[in-house]
């Protein structure tokens, strides 16, 4: 394959069914033919494909054997506001504070699996995308605008400092056990 003939769009489906995962796979390789679909059955298996590939947007399942997607999501997109990745959140449990949390962690979408077919998620990737090449083109300019951005965050942006980040971690105990 010629390098111009790559996809232009690469998504990391992190799902420990495996079912589910193929069935998901299966559905944005028919709805998103130009894009490249990476498989990880685990988070771990997830964050090691995150090393040593280029990811646009990462789907997720919330409950996984070995981790839960609070866990991936802390540690692809530490800080909010530099987050460099779409996240969609795909999940069985239908609790509003869990998907208000991933909300509020960077999610840009969370999905009941039940109520979400293939091609509805298709959707959703592709505006979580749109949403993160807008924040991408904004972040760019107040950079270009700011001469010291390279200092370092303040604490009140660090996550681990807020409310939230100990719910996050309450949540990822609960459902990893």
């Amino acid at each position: 394959m010629a390098s111009a003939d790559l996809p232009t769009t690469t998504i990391l489906l992190i799902d420990g069914n495996a079912d589910d995962r193929t069935y998901y796979a299966d559905r944005l390789k028919h709805a998103l033919p130009d894009c490249d679909i990476l498989e990880a059955s685990d988070g771990h298996s997830g964050l090691d494909l995150l090393q040593w590939r280029h990811v646009d947007c990462i789907v997720i399942e919330l409950t996984l054997t070995d981790m839960s997607a609070f866990e991936v999501l802390l540690r692809v997109v530490p800080v909010k506001q530099r987050q460099k990745v779409a996240f969609v959140m795909l999940s069985r449990v239908t609790l509003p504070s869990i998907a208000d949390l991933a909300r509020q962690y960077g999610a840009q979408s969370v999905l009941i699996k039940r109520f979400t077919s293939g091609d509805e998620l298709a959707l959703a990737i592709q505006k979580a995308i749109a949403w993160w090449h807008r924040l991408a083109k904004k972040r760019n300019r107040d950079e270009m605008q700011t001469p010291c951005m390279n200092q370092a965050t303040p604490s009140s942006d660090r996550r681990s400092d807020s409310p939230v980040s100990h719910s996050a971690k309450y949540y990822s105990l609960i459902l990893t056990h």
